[in-house]
């Protein structure tokens, strides 16, 4: 057996189905058998990652690209349920602030760590303190700069809890949305929204 063509009966033009089941394992078969074949048509190459059919290296390259970070850009958000959104949107802050927080738990904000694994740029390290991968966690919480107001307003060490047993950013914004909770030293704002705040702030 060395071509497709002699796996299709030639009288019907349809899929030889004892052969084919003769030939591979059960599931196997079963995938090769839904294959719809072309009827009166002569084979042709299409590349069926763009619209055109036709292969270009840019369809490739986002091809290669889906396939190798997509998955890494996603970790924080797969597990999210339903009432974290809930709570995302109730919350008493402006709307400008929950779309931050929005794009922050979608991987969406253009920290340079996410921009140089997208090969937009070629230097992921952070501006102020070039010490560290510029990524959600690290602007948000745990460069310098950040720390310093979060320790201002009071939380610093709350911050550090949520930074325990190596949370990205995504999980820690996750996890004070999901927990709630006020912050009495700042008359009972919420922690929640002081957060998401403060984030925005230092974005």
């Amino acid at each position: 057996m060395a071509t497709v063509n002699e796996l299709i009966n030639p009288i019907d033009a349809n899929w030889d189905v004892d052969l084919v089941v003769s030939l591979f394992l059960p599931d196997d078969a079963r995938s090769i058998l839904k294959i719809p074949l072309s009827q009166g048509r002569e084979d042709m190459v299409a590349w069926h990652y763009n619209r055109s059919g036709m292969f270009s290296v840019r369809s490739a390259y986002h091809c290669q690209w889906t396939s190798k970070f997509e998955n890494e850009d996603q970790t924080a958000v797969n597990g999210l349920d339903n009432q974290v959104w809930k709570r995302l949107w109730k919350l008493s802050i402006p709307g400008k602030i929950k779309i931050h927080g929005w794009r922050s738990l979608n991987s969406l904000i253009p920290c340079k760590g996410i921009l140089f694994n997208r090969h937009v740029i070629d230097n992921a390290a952070c501006l102020l303190c070039q010490t560290s991968s510029e990524d959600i966690k690290h602007m948000m919480f745990t460069c310098g700069r950040a720390k310093s107001i979060w320790n201002f307003l009071g939380i610093g060490s709350q911050i550090d809890r949520l930074a325990q047993g190596g949370r990205s950013g995504q999980q820690m914004i996750e996890e004070t949305i999901r927990s709630g909770g006020n912050v009495q030293s700042l008359n009972n704002v919420g922690l929640p929204e002081l957060i998401l705040t403060g984030g925005w702030y230092i974005w």
